[in-house]
């Protein structure tokens, strides 16, 4: 019992120091020079030679820029939504759901103009970030992915789209439709692969769907 109390004592300083660090964070400087710190910290983290910690530092950094005003704040996350760790994924997901919540109109300009230099694996989790802001005209942005190059970008797109019931693409949805690139098949814990079917499959699916 002593131990864990001595623990759990040292668990609440570091997080009262942690607490005070983040203050002087945003009490001093301004916001374009915290924006290229952070941005230099997501290089690092982003390199080859990345520390073992670095997935770690994502997810820290990916808190910190829902502070952040203006368009980098946007784009250090998006670069982050493609980072091969599923938990650093989530928290970039969940923070730019907050951000684009909180301020639509400038973040979402700010996503749009990023798209052309997102790496692959970030565009396919975009489709599910803006389709959980269920901002009515986040169709728009989601539906600019059907023709993309990359099968599982355009199926995140499709899937996007029939979560939030939005049949406004319906027509460039139909053209996927015997579609014969096969999609990546999603990985369960515990179970075994299983064929992740065809572009074409998923969207003869969502044809009917929205359909409906």
């Amino acid at each position: 019992m002593a131990n864990e109390s001595k623990l759990l004592s040292d668990l609440i300083e570091a997080n009262k120091r942690m607490l005070r660090a983040r203050d002087a964070f945003f009490e001093q400087g301004d916001n374009k020079g915290r924006s290229k710190a952070i941005a230099a910290e997501i290089d690092r983290a982003l390199s080859a030679d990345a520390a073992p910690d670095a997935g770690l530092r994502l997810i820290l950094v990916s808190d910190l820029l829902v502070e952040i005003q203006g368009p980098e704040g946007v784009k250090c996350l998006l670069r982050i939504l493609g980072h091969e760790d599923p938990g650093v994924r989530v928290t970039a997901g969940e923070a730019l759901v907050e951000v684009l919540s909180d301020r639509w109109a400038e973040a979402s300009r700010s996503v749009e103009a990023a798209i052309p230099t997102m790496t692959v694996e970030a565009l396919r989790e975009l489709p599910f970030v803006i389709a959980e802001v269920a901002e009515p005209a986040g169709g728009a942005i989601i539906g600019k992915l059907l023709s993309h190059a990359d099968a599982d970008v355009a199926a995140s797109a499709i899937e996007a789209l029939v979560e939030l019931g939005d049949a406004s693409h319906l027509d460039a949805i139909k053209k996927l439709v015997g579609d014969t690139r096969a999609l990546t098949a999603e990985e369960q814990e515990g179970e075994e692969d299983v064929d992740g079917g065809t572009l074409g499959e998923l969207a003869s699916d969502a044809v009917e769907m929205l359909s409906a």
